[in-house]
C-alpha cells in the first residue's frame, strides 16, 4: 500500500476517533444533571418537628425553599430552649432571611439578636404569632376567626350541656391564650358564663393522661370538652376513646394529626378545627423571596387556611389541603 495511501487512512481514522469522543463527551453533558445555582440561604428556627403541630409546617419549608432554589439552615428547638444561639449564627453567617417562632423568643439575648439581624437588613418573619419588637412580617393562623367557628358551633348544638375549656398551668402560648379568650367571651355573651368549667391540666404527657382518666371518670353530666392545641384535643380523645365516653362528650377542638382526623371518623372527636400549617411553611418561604427581591411586603399579617370539620365533611379534607 502506498504511503499517500497508509496516512489517508490513518488520518480517517483519527478523524472518525474524534468525532466518536466528541459524540461521547456531548452525550455525558447533556445526561448530567445541571447544577442549580443558590438564590440564598433562609434560616428557619422553630419547634421540633417531632411536635405533630410543627411537622406540617416543617415540610411546607423545605418544599418551597426547594422549589424556589433556596438554601435551608434547620435548627428545630425543644420548648423552653433559647434560640440566642441559632440567632447568633444566623447573622454571623449572613443568612439572608429568619423565619422563627415569636413564643420561643424568652431572654434578651435573643431579643437583641433580632434588632441586629433587622439592623443589618436581614427580613425576618414570625410564624404561628406576632412579634412586635421589630418590623416582621406575620404568617399564622387567624386565630380569633377560627376559635369563633369552634364557639358558633357550640351555640348551634348545646342542649344545656356543660362547657369544659382544657387550659395549661404553664407554658400557654400566646395563641392558645387568644383561643381560649375567643371561645370564652363568645359563650360568655350568649348566657353560658354558668355552664363553663375552665379546666387547667398538667404539662406532662403522662400525668395529662392520668389526670383526665380520672376526672372524666368521675363527671356525671353531658358536656362538650374543648381542646384549643393539638395535644390537648389528641390526649383527651384518646381518653374518651378509651372510656368508652363518646356519647357523654363532645369533644371539639384543634389539630392537625392523621390520628385526630381517625378519631373524628371514629367518634371521639365531634368537630376538628384544622389549620393548613403546610402553608404556614411555604407562604414564609413565598414571601422570604419577595423581601429579598426587593418587593413590598403586607402590613399586616398573613393567614393561613383553615376549616372546623366534622363526620359529614372530613373526607373533602384530602382534596383542599
Amino acid at each position: 500500500m502506498e504511503k499517500k495511501h497508509k496516512f489517508l487512512i490513518y488520518g480517517l481514522l483519527s478523524f472518525t476517533l474524534l468525532l466518536i469522543m466528541i459524540f461521547i463527551l456531548y452525550l455525558y453533558r447533556m445526561s448530567k444533571p445541571e447544577q442549580t445555582i443558590s438564590r440564598g440561604k433562609i434560616t428557619a428556627i422553630l419547634n421540633n418537628e417531632n411536635n405533630l403541630f410543627w411537622k406540617d409546617t416543617w415540610e411546607g419549608l423545605r418544599k418551597e425553599a426547594e422549589d424556589r432554589n433556596f438554601e435551608l439552615a434547620e435548627y428545630q428547638v425543644t420548648s423552653g430552649d433559647s434560640i440566642a444561639d441559632y440567632l447568633e449564627i444566623a447573622v454571623l453567617t449572613e443568612t439572608n432571611g429568619i423565619i422563627f417562632n415569636p413564643s420561643m423568643v424568652r431572654d434578651p439575648q435573643s431579643e437583641e439578636f433580632l434588632r441586629e439581624a433587622h439592623e443589618k437588613g436581614i427580613p425576618l418573619i414570625s410564624v404561628d404569632s406576632d412579634y412586635k419588637n421589630v418590623p416582621s412580617l406575620s404568617i399564622k393562623l387567624d386565630n380569633i376567626s377560627s376559635s369563633q367557628k369552634i364557639a358558633d358551633y357550640i351555640l348551634q348544638n348545646i342542649k344545656g350541656e356543660k362547657i369544659i375549656l382544657l387550659t395549661y398551668d404553664v407554658n400557654y402560648s400566646s395563641p392558645l391564650h387568644t383561643r381560649l379568650d375567643t371561645i370564652r367571651r363568645s359563650l360568655t355573651d350568649h348566657g353560658y358564663e354558668d355552664n363553663i368549667i375552665l379546666l387547667k391540666i398538667p404539662n406532662d404527657e403522662v400525668e395529662i393522661r392520668e389526670y383526665l382518666n380520672t376526672y372524666l371518670s368521675d363527671f356525671q353530666e353531658n358536656a362538650f370538652l374543648i381542646g384549643t392545641g393539638p395535644q390537648q384535643t389528641l390526649y383527651t380523645a384518646r381518653t374518651i376513646f378509651s372510656l368508652g365516653l363518646t356519647e357523654q362528650f363532645h369533644l371539639i377542638g384543634f389539630g392537625e394529626s392523621q390520628e385526630a382526623i381517625d378519631l373524628l371518623k371514629k367518634g371521639a372527636i365531634e368537630a376538628l378545627l384544622i389549620q393548613n400549617n403546610r402553608q404556614m411553611g411555604s407562604l414564609s418561604v413565598k414571601y422570604m423571596e419577595e423581601a429579598l427581591s426587593g418587593s413590598s411586603l403586607p402590613d399586616s399579617s398573613v393567614f393561613v387556611d383553615s376549616s372546623l370539620y366534622t363526620d359529614s365533611n372530613i373526607d373533602t379534607l384530602t382534596q383542599e389541603h
